[in-house]
């Protein structure tokens, strides 16, 4: 959709909305509130789970600064069982089927997606 098209239809895209969002959160007690408080919640426990493992991390190198590339080996290990884990589960339950040919074209999402990949195989090459 164009932005030209959004805009000469944006009442009609409002009102389908308005529509979503009343019909997806009519029986929850915190209602729209809910749509924000929950990335908002996730976003702050995320970070503060990692502000704290930050400074674990820094308070434990000064000690024992030999295992830090260590404890970060056996997390890559065990992302990458998890990750391997629920890949697996997905196939099993959803099928493994290839895509049609015409899918195959570069996205903003697939490069977001790739990210991840890309930083654990420089990361991987930087250590050496």
């Amino acid at each position: 959709m164009s932005l030209r098209t959004a805009m000469a239809h944006r009442n009609l895209l409002y009102l389908l909305s308005l529509k979503e969002l009343r019909t997806r959160y009519k029986k929850s007690v915190l209602g729209w509130a809910w749509s924000l408080f929950n990335p908002l919640s996730q976003m702050l426990i995320f970070s503060v789970i990692f502000i704290w493992f930050g400074v674990w991390a820094a308070i434990l190198s000064f000690g024992v600064g030999k295992w830090i590339p260590t404890l970060g080996a056996w997390a890559r290990i065990g992302l990458l069982a998890f990750f391997t884990f629920s890949v697996v589960i997905y196939a099993i339950k959803h099928g493994v089927h290839a895509p049609p040919a015409h899918q195959f074209k570069p996205t903003y999402t697939l490069f977001i997606a790739l990210v991840p990949v890309l930083f654990f195989n420089s990361s991987r090459s930087i250590l050496r």
